[in-house]
């Protein structure tokens, strides 16, 4: 009798210890927070911890503006045997940028009873430029050209680095470069050269950086004898305007168009 009630004690003892532990929690998380260079997509991580055999967690995402970041994955399964999955984001544009809660994904980790949640903050960097060459398009044996070329960076971090580079064969734009460029923000390079013999000058310029695309543009000078058409007192007929440019023949001449007036000499080229 007294066997009896012990196997009968010890069985109530189990199972109330049973009762009262804590059964193994899920937890789940994902990376903090992720850079993401426009074009350059990155991997963000997630996982889930305490998952019990033959059970699984569905992970989806939420709370972002897609027309900034964007993945193609719609959801992922894990479970003990798999725990984390990866989900591929890619930066399709910097509007995001004063606006953290529109770049920041909200993860919902559904088991069947919970939904937990965990949030990755996304930062979204663009390195970008644009080139344009501007200037005198017509002259006159002998006179003064001015060509400029403006290099813009569009994107929201600064560029450094800048090489420019003469695509076309006139060897006319040459010797520039641009140390670097603030976001948001422009510099330009000129060359002032002696307008060489009659003809046609189909000039190209590349302007490229480490982290950059390279950006391009194309410009047409046409000479012609005096007397013939453009400039007859051997001046330069196609530019005007003020330019904060402190232009030598022999140097590198760079401007921003964010920067305030230091007192630069300015290059103004009258009609």
């Amino acid at each position: 009798m007294m066997r009896r009630d012990g196997i009968v004690f010890l069985t109530f003892i189990v199972s109330l210890l049973i009762l009262l532990s804590p059964a193994m929690a899920i937890e789940c998380t994902a990376d903090s927070t992720k850079t993401i260079t426009m074009g350059q997509p990155k991997n963000i991580n997630v996982q889930c911890s305490g998952i019990a055999p033959g059970g699984s967690v569905t992970v989806t995402h939420a709370g972002y503006n897609q027309n900034c970041i964007t993945t193609s994955k719609e959801s992922a399964s894990l479970t003990q045997a798999n725990p984390s999955a990866t989900f591929s984001f890619d930066a399709l544009s910097t509007a995001c940028d004063s606006n953290p809660s529109e770049r920041t994904v909200t993860w919902n980790f559904n088991d069947g009873s919970n939904v937990y949640q965990d949030t990755t903050a996304v930062t979204i960097e663009s390195y970008a430029i644009t080139a344009t060459l501007s200037g005198d398009s017509s002259a006159t044996v002998g006179s003064s050209v001015v060509i400029i070329l403006t290099v813009t960076n569009i994107g929201n971090k600064d560029v450094n680095s800048i090489t420019i580079t003469e695509m076309s064969s006139t060897g006319l734009l040459s010797g520039k470069s641009i140390s670097s460029i603030s976001a948001q923000s422009s510099q330009a390079v000129s060359w002032i050269f002696t307008a060489p013999s009659v003809g046609t000058y189909d000039m190209t310029v590349k302007a490229d950086s480490a982290t950059t695309d390279p950006a391009s543009d194309s410009f047409t000078l046409t000479v012609t004898s005096a007397g013939s058409g453009g400039s007859s007192d051997g001046t330069s007929p196609s530019i005007s305007g003020s330019f904060p440019l402190a232009v030598s023949p022999d140097e590198e001449n760079v401007t921003n168009e964010s920067a305030a007036d230091d007192g630069t000499d300015e290059l103004i080229c009258a009609q």
